[in-house]
């Protein structure tokens, strides 16, 4: 009975579930066809809208950025080679010319460079003057004037500006003509005392250049004066020499043609007893003389008493072995 009631319980759980199972695939089929009929609807409805696709967005390339411009590369220009013929300093320039005489026109000064304004006086050339040029300057810090580097009397350089110097050679004639024909010029304008104190004046420059003309003309004869004189001095004392010369040698030859069997001579300065023994000569004898007196302090006896064998001992040996 108990097993009855057992497997009726098991049957009725049995058929509820398989109720229950068919209920649920049946509610699942269901749906599924619901479903199936909302997407058909839907599909027919979005292609009786016709909804056009939106149109792809073209996308503009973005700029790239310029390539950078390396720097061009330039060699260094080679530095010029110095000019040898010219000379830089600090606002002019000094082209060397060959040396050449220049003379002054007029009293001019000599400055360390070439401005009046900038460098220092260091002398003065009076009228007439000669010097020596050996550069020339076309301007300082490009103001145009021209001076001429010259060579003073130590050596140094000076400036002096060009207009003052010139190559002609002044002749004292010519000095005196500009003076009269400046002091007429003069004397037309002048009172006559004026014109006379200007006369006077001017004959007193032409005086003093003929005075310094001839100053210089003496100075250029005492120096050839002086030079000759040096050059007969030279000459008599080259004679003298040959002279001395012929007469030592005349000598020398006579004492060496003089024999040995000469009489004995007593050497000049020494005692008498000094003679010249065994082809010693006179000078010889002097010398074993001066040598035991001096170098080695004997006395005059003592000398004497060993003359005879000192002489023998020189003219065999010399003085090597004392």
């Amino acid at each position: 009975m108990r097993k009855y009631k057992i497997f009726l319980i098991t049957m009725l759980c049995a058929g509820l579930v398989m109720t229950a199972c068919a209920s649920k695939e049946k509610s699942a089929a269901a749906k599924e066809e619901e479903e199936t009929a909302a997407d058909t609807i839907e599909l027919d409805s979005a292609e009786s809208q016709e909804v056009p696709l939106p149109e792809p967005v073209q996308q503009e390339p973005e700029p790239q950025p310029a390539a950078e411009e390396l720097p061009e590369v330039t060699e260094p220009e080679p530095e010029p080679e110095p000019d040898p013929s010219v000379e830089t300093y600090e606002g002019y320039t000094v082209e060397l010319i060959e040396e050449t005489k220049l003379y002054a026109t007029e009293a001019v000064n000599m400055r360390e460079g070439p401005s009046a304004d900038d460098f220092e006086k260091v002398g003065k050339l009076t009228a007439k003057a000669e010097v020596t040029a050996n550069g020339k300057v076309s301007g300082y810090n490009g103001d145009g004037k021209e001076w001429y580097r010259i060579k003073k009397s130590d050596g140094s350089n000076a400036f002096v500006i060009a207009e003052y110097l010139t190559s002609e050679k002044p002749s004292t004639e010519d000095t005196a003509e500009e003076t009269t024909a400046d002091a007429a010029a003069n004397n037309t304008a002048q009172t006559p005392e004026q014109a006379a104190a200007s006369t006077a004046a001017n004959t007193s420059a032409t005086d003093a250049a003929a005075a310094q003309q001839a100053a210089l003309q003496q100075l250029a004869a005492q120096q050839a004066a002086a030079a000759q004189q040096a050059t007969a001095q030279q000459q008599a004392a080259a004679a003298q020499q040959a002279a001395a010369a012929q007469q030592a040698a005349a000598q020398q030859e006579q004492t060496q043609q003089t024999p040995a069997a000469q009489p004995a001579a007593v050497a000049t300065g020494l005692p008498s007893w000094a003679v010249s023994l065994h082809g010693v000569s006179a000078a010889g004898c002097a010398e074993v003389y001066n040598y035991w007196k001096n170098n080695k302090g004997y006395t005059d006896d003592q000398i004497h008493s060993y003359w005879d064998s000192l002489l023998n001992h020189y003219a065999g040996h010399g003085t090597s072995g004392w």
